[in-house]
């Protein structure tokens, strides 16, 4: 399309400068698209990382049950 515009320099120009624009412009909206996925792993992150621990804490719980039904049994008289 330029070599088109070559005889008209203000046209080439304005069309080389519309381009630039163009391109700046997707280059934003990439960009604020990288950082609105960044936020959204991160957030996704603190999400796996609160169900991780309440995981845990639930594991933990559920050990001290078993090793209170272990004593329990190991406490009570043979038959």
């Amino acid at each position: 399309m330029l070599a088109l515009l070559a005889p008209f320099p203000a046209l080439a120009d304005n069309a080389n400068s519309t381009a630039a624009e163009e391109e700046k412009s997707a280059a934003a909206r990439e960009q604020q698209e990288l950082l609105e996925r960044a936020e959204d792993l991160r957030r996704q992150q603190a999400t796996t990382e609160a169900l991780l621990r309440k995981q845990e804490r639930y594991l933990q719980a559920l050990e001290q049950q078993l090793q209170q039904l272990k004593e329990a049994s190991d406490e009570a008289p043979a038959s």
